[in-house]
């Protein structure tokens, strides 16, 4: 009988499939850049691609997003579909979250009664609401890898903050509830980057951890820092997405 006990080193698997999710600061031409990806599609939660030329459908309800998810099911042209953004993402992931907790039991009187007294869904005791929002985004993202796509999530950027040695240290972190943020972290986000600008028109991309910054990766990405994107002397945009290869 063979033996189950590897001879070899077992090569790492390819994580191609699984999300990169990357954020900053408004304005630093995060759409832009990705707006000039072959073969993208921006799935445009803030209709922040008003002004960029680029594959893109607005979205602004649960059923359109679902629409969409079904056709890029078939879908042969597109290769890679960008969320822009995760963190305006969450009024339709709120919409879906009212939804499902509407066909619970605790939830059959929501949208009779309960959403004029608690105004949001995040509002609801024991903070209930943030497992419903969590599960909601869960169901997004699951939705938008079912389209066999690699899918790419852009974010917004806010100051956090955590204590060591009883000293508060702030740092940017990505836009998103904790609970939502640890569950799509812990199993459907393969890296996580942090875009900002170097100097005029230079911009960088880091996945390297510090003090001053949420990114990591569970793969080669953990030592990854470059160039980004810049405009060059004609004023053309020119992107550097080597870190979708890793």
């Amino acid at each position: 009988m063979s033996s189950l006990i590897p001879r070899e080193k077992v090569k790492p698997e390819n994580t191609l499939t699984n999300p990169i999710l990357v954020y900053g600061l408004p304005k630093v031409g995060k759409t832009e850049a990705f707006a000039s990806l072959p073969n993208n599609l921006i799935l445009d939660f803030e209709k922040s691609t008003k002004r960029v030329e680029c594959y893109k459908v607005d979205i602004d309800s649960v059923k359109k997003y679902y629409e969409v998810i079904n056709e890029l099911k078939t879908d042969k042209q597109f290769e890679y579909i960008t969320i822009d953004t995760i963190t305006s993402m969450e009024q339709i992931a709120k919409d879906l979250a009212e939804f499902k907790y509407s066909k619970t039991a605790f939830g059959t009187n929501w949208y009779s009664d309960n959403k004029a007294k608690y105004l949001d869904i995040l509002n609801l005791p024991m903070g209930a609401g943030h497992m419903f929002l969590k599960d909601a985004y869960i169901d997004l993202i699951k939705a938008a890898l079912s389209t066999k796509k690699r899918v790419i999530i852009i974010g917004h950027v806010k100051e956090n903050f955590r204590e060591e040695n009883g000293i508060s240290i702030q740092f940017n972190d990505i836009d998103l509830h904790n609970a939502t943020k640890r569950a799509l972290f812990a199993k459907y986000i393969e890296a996580y980057g942090y875009i900002y600008r170097r100097e005029e028109n230079v911009n960088m991309i880091t996945f390297v951890q510090n003090t001053d910054i949420n990114v990591g990766s569970r793969g080669r990405l953990g030592a990854y820092k470059k160039e980004f994107s810049k405009k060059n002397e004609n004023g053309e945009l020119v992107v550097d997405f080597s870190f979708l290869e890793y």
